[in-house]
């Protein structure tokens, strides 16, 4: 007890050592460390309490099965220690009995830390979106990816004719896609379905990538968007994030960097 109290307050209080420090702390208003600190003791109120109602189910098991209470023995019992064989017996059963308790009070500390970054980041985002519950779960993040980049990245360019997407925007997720096929997160096929030149992948090579041999080139005007980008209605939305429909997204690392992608383009930048 007295080492995890010392490491919280060092974790909370105590300042980190000058060759930690790479960057400067960003400055935290008084009010929102104060709600910082109510929440997280909260969530410590809420461990303690349940760990009494586990210590009391633990006495209540000791005194059932007729173990001993270390510190709470009578004098005659004390006395008679020297002549029970039995004490050392039923002093390991309890002993063994109350440090699984501890033990598992100690290990669920970060347990109910994660559960407590849970509901933190959850609200945090929710926040972030105005609680727009049903934008966040049923819009179309990576379909709106075109124009929300072109807004936030290239607000100065031109857009390409009837559509609200830069000129740039085209070359540009060309050669997004173009390293993630570089880097064999997705297939030729995929490929095929993200980019809009509809390439295959073959003979990629890293000078090919690279912006200065090849600048990005405006596109003043496209016959079709790739697959990736066609508008989806609700249901679908639904089959496809809920049910495990993911169209040609079978790597899980280029499927994060997507959804990463266009959850991060739909907050208040």
């Amino acid at each position: 007890l007295v080492v995890s109290a010392a490491g919280v307050f060092f974790l909370l209080f105590a300042p980190a050592k000058k060759a930690d420090r790479l960057f400067r702390l960003t400055p935290v208003p008084l009010h929102l460390r104060i709600v910082r600190y109510l929440f997280w003791s909260c969530i410590l109120a809420v461990k303690f309490l349940l760990a009494l109602w586990i210590f009391l189910a633990i006495w209540n098991a000791t005194k059932s099965l007729q173990f001993i209470n270390v510190g709470r023995e009578s004098p005659e019992d004390i006395l008679s220690l020297w002549r029970n064989s039995n004490w050392s017996a039923n002093f390991y059963e309890w002993l063994m009995l109350w440090l699984t308790a501890w033990w598992l009070f100690i290990s669920d500390t970060a347990m109910w830390f994660q559960v407590g970054c849970m509901f933190l980041g959850v609200g945090i985002v929710f926040v972030q979106r105005g609680c727009r519950c049903f934008q966040f779960a049923f819009e179309d993040a990576l379909q709106k990816i075109p124009v929300r980049m072109s807004q936030l990245v290239f607000p100065y360019s031109q857009m390409m004719r009837g559509k609200e997407i830069s000129e740039y925007f085209p070359s540009l997720w060309d050669r997004v896609v173009a390293y993630m096929r570089y880097e064999d997160k997705c297939e030729s096929d995929g490929m095929g379905e993200m980019s809009f030149a509809r390439g295959h992948g073959a003979g990629l090579t890293w000078e090919k990538l690279s912006l200065t041999r090849k600048p990005l080139e405006a596109t003043r005007d496209i016959s079709t968007m790739p697959d990736l980008f066609v508008e989806t209605t609700v249901p679908e939305v639904c089959f496809r994030n809920y049910f495990g429909w993911s169209r040609s997204l079978a790597n899980a690392d280029l499927k994060w960097r997507l959804y990463a992608l266009s959850r991060g383009l739909g907050l208040p930048i």
